[in-house]
């Protein structure tokens, strides 16, 4: 820095001192267009360098994410690094790994917890990596830049950054596959709320249990607003590097008063027909980016034990995708049941069985849902990778790896061709 020095005073006369003034000045325009000149030629390789240099984000706030600035070449093809498509354009997909396993969000933040986790599932012959982007109560986990998820005040107080968690998995030789909760949601029916279930055609929102028992709200399936919220979340999430897309809560609202619920039609209420367009709708959604969805449906609705949930067609949304990823846990019917069609007792304990025996009655759904050219729909199965925590006493006992195993088996002999093994806290039995 250069040194300032007093000038002292005299009487030079004033010709002298202009003529200084003018010279000075020339001398500092001439060091100013050298090192404009020299900054210009130096501009691309520093420029390069600066670009290629990423500071890693995890855990970013969403005032970080907003602030991000872009470069001149990327800032006329999106407003933002974090909107560029990652999937390929062609649309061809190589398929939904045929191992497929969950991580939990904690995991996400921590690149080196994550990267661990990663090389622990590959070596378990994992090729796939299932992460949450919207969770059961509506919170969206990941760095959203949709105006919609502000407005509902949904997205996570620390959500983690997409892009960095997709490249990571990518990194590894795996997939990524987003879970995308769907309608149930009681997060943005705050906001949202003409969009909510209703208590009997009133402005009052229905909540599936009592408010001192901890009863929510629900996204309403059967109302555009809440459709089209969900839509966007698939077109971000599609757009940003997740191909593969799983709609979990896709359902219309279980637990108490469900006859005082009412969803805004006037005439008879399709609750299949109703999924299996929101199911088309997200599709597109995914299929424009070169992604696609997995509808997620269980087995007490897909056998139609139960129509609570997805209606009396459930073929329908099977349909609509073209594909489903069938929740074959034997959790799911807790210590038994008895029907007409079918007696479960303890199917804990014996967990390939149960799910043979439930797929038998599967039958006419699944033919129903082929095609008019007799194609039938593929099937994905989502295994239980984890001991039981709902039944207690002698109906249960610890899952191994080899009740996983026996599950996938089961569940192949049904024409299921990809697994996905889920464990609440993500850890995994091993051999």
């Amino acid at each position: 820095m250069a040194k300032f020095v007093k000038i002292k005073r005299y009487n030079y006369d004033r010709r002298r001192q202009r003529n200084a003034r003018i010279f000075r000045n020339v001398v500092i325009i001439a060091i100013v267009l050298v090192f404009g000149a020299v900054g210009w030629f130096a501009f691309d390789p520093i420029n390069q360098l600066v670009s290629d240099f990423q500071l890693p984000n995890w855990g970013q706030s969403q005032g970080e994410a907003s602030s991000e600035a872009t470069s001149p070449s990327s800032a006329s093809s999106a407003s933002s690094a974090s909107s560029a498509p990652v999937v390929p354009d062609s649309g061809e997909h190589t398929g939904l790994p045929e191992r497929t396993a969950y991580l939990p969000t904690q995991t996400l933040f921590n690149p080196t917890a994550l990267s661990s986790a990663l090389d622990s599932l590959k070596a378990q012959g994992v090729e796939g990596v299932a992460f949450e982007l919207k969770d059961s109560t509506g919170v969206v986990l990941y760095d959203s830049q949709l105006e919609i998820v502000a407005n509902n005040l949904a997205l996570s107080t620390v959500p983690y950054s997409l892009e960095t968690v997709t490249a990571s998995i990518l990194e590894h030789d795996m997939t990524p596959v987003g879970i995308l909760y769907t309608f149930k949601d009681h997060v943005s029916t705050a906001s949202m709320y003409d969009a909510a279930v209703k208590y009997m055609d009133s402005q009052i929102n229905w909540i599936d249990n009592a408010q001192s028992a901890g009863g929510v709200p629900w996204l309403n399936p059967n109302h555009p607003m809440a459709r089209d919220y969900l839509v966007q979340l698939v077109d971000e999430a599609s757009r940003r590097g997740v191909e593969y897309i799983m709609l979990d809560g896709l359902q219309f609202p279980e637990g108490y008063s469900l006859e005082l619920a009412t969803y805004g039609n006037t005439g008879p209420l399709d609750k299949s027909a109703v999924l299996a367009d929101f199911v088309a709708e997200a599709e597109a959604a995914a299929a424009g980016n070169g992604g696609e969805v997995w509808p997620v449906i269980n087995l007490t609705s897909l056998s139609g034990l139960s129509t609570i949930r997805c209606g009396e067609q459930p073929e329908l949304i099977l349909q609509a995708a073209g594909r489903a990823m069938v929740d074959v846990r034997p959790e799911q019917f807790g210590a038994g049941i008895t029907t007409e069609e079918l007696t479960l007792s303890e199917p804990l304990l014996d967990p390939a069985g149960t799910i043979t025996a439930v797929l038998a009655i599967c039958q006419d759904t699944l033919e129903a849902a082929s095609s008019e050219e007799g194609t039938p729909v593929q099937l994905a199965a989502m295994v239980q990778a984890y001991t039981s925590t709902a039944v207690t006493g002698a109906g249960n006992r610890t899952y191994t790896a080899a009740d996983v195993v026996s599950q996938e088996e089961a569940a192949a002999e049904y024409g299921m061709e990809q697994f996905y093994r889920y464990s609440p806290s993500g850890i995994y039995p091993q051999q």
